[in-house]
């Protein structure tokens, strides 16, 4: 992966830690449960389990989940 130069120079550590790959495999789990939420309450059957096993999971990261989600970050 090629660094981001402006990033790592400008940016605060906490601002680099969002935009991570981790940070952003984080962000989108986050994301996919407001969704799963949102829907919920306009009427899509979605179990309150569904969506109790994605917030149990949404900060675990194993290496397998990081490696392809780095394989497939890239930098424009």
């Amino acid at each position: 992966m090629i660094p981001d130069i402006l990033a790592s120079r400008y940016a605060s550590s906490e601002i680099s830690e969002i935009w991570s790959p981790k940070g952003k495999v984080h962000l989108e789990r986050e994301f996919w449960i407001v969704v799963m939420k949102a829907q919920q309450k306009l009427g899509v059957d979605i179990p309150e389990s569904a969506i109790n096993s994605y917030e149990k999971v949404r900060v675990i990261l194993t290496w397998k989940v990081f490696q392809n989600v780095k394989e497939s970050c890239v930098m424009m």
